[in-house]
């Protein structure tokens, strides 16, 4: 069997899509099974993360993205696909229906029960995915629940951190990996004129940010103890670094829960602001061994 992942990551909805997509992919090589990508919005440097693991992949249009016809034209009747997106049309509807008469198992990945989902797997690890009233039919398979995270391979079964932290000396500002809103610059700008005692921050840029030259040059004009990071690949040196953290409501705000860094979450995207009203003033609560 195949498995396909149509999941884009690009400056306008960033890379946790992807990212996430990578994970799962990882799993079912080693468990010896092919993997292909399927693109039609992604820029080059998101394309190459799959060519450097030598996975398959196929560029398709944006106008092909809802026709069953190209999908079925290069998947095998025994494929199963994974659509990663926040696009409902990815959901239900006629694509999902032609994909399923054709022999392919399908399945998304969601974190909302707005609209009609008809895949033979939804996946939602929402921290109130357990709460939502889906609209499926009887043979959907619903793996929902945030003991269902993905974490990436370096977070995988690690323990939670015990540690006291007493002051807020060391900040950190990250709010994903493109940042549409351009929150990084924003909170700096607060930052410098804010009265919060602050030692040191640090500021954390993404590869698909388009304003890390504009961020660049204002951690040079503030007065600020600033060191300014661009798309490092070990986060948990860098968590251990910091005592507070000032972020968006994605994949990172879990994994600073496990390193006990307080945050400061705030919701970039509608689709963060479907959960971070029930983390809100409380402790996240995540599995011992979380996958």
């Amino acid at each position: 069997m195949t498995y396909f992942f149509k999941a884009e990551a690009n400056s306008k909805i960033g890379g946790g899509h992807l990212h996430r997509s990578i994970s799962i992919a990882k799993e079912l090589v080693k468990q010896g099974f092919k993997v292909c990508f399927i693109f039609a919005d992604s820029n080059e440097k998101s394309i190459e993360k799959i060519t450097h693991l030598n996975w398959d992949f196929k560029i398709i249009s944006k106008k092909q993205e809802l026709d069953s016809a190209c999908y079925l034209a290069f998947m095998p009747s025994d494929s199963f696909v994974l659509f990663d997106t926040d696009d409902p049309n990815f959901y239900s509807g006629n694509l999902i229906d032609q994909l399923r008469k054709g022999g392919i198992t399908t399945a998304c990945y969601t974190i909302t029960d707005q609209y009609p989902i008809s895949t033979d797997v939804l996946i939602n690890t929402n921290v109130v995915s357990k709460t939502h009233s889906y609209q499926t039919p009887n043979y959907t398979h619903k793996i929902v629940g945030s003991e269902y995270l993905i974490f990436t391979e370096g977070f995988r079964n690690s323990p939670i951190h015990e540690r006291q932290i007493e002051s807020t000396d060391n900040i950190l500002l990250f709010f994903g990996n493109a940042d549409f809103h351009n929150l990084t610059y924003q909170v700096i700008d607060a930052l410098r004129d804010s009265h919060l005692k602050v030692k040191h921050v640090h500021v954390l840029v993404g590869g698909l940010n388009p304003n890390y030259k504009s961020i660049q040059d204002l951690c040079k004009q503030v007065d600020l103890s600033i060191t300014l990071h661009h798309n490092i690949s070990d986060m948990m040196a860098l968590y251990e670094q910091v005592d507070l953290a000032i972020t968006a409501a994605g994949m990172t705000m879990w994994e600073m829960a496990m390193y006990k860094i307080p945050q400061m979450v705030i919701a970039s995207s509608e689709r963060e602001n479907t959960y971070t009203k029930s983390v809100s003033y409380t402790h996240l609560t995540l599995p011992t061994t979380p996958y």
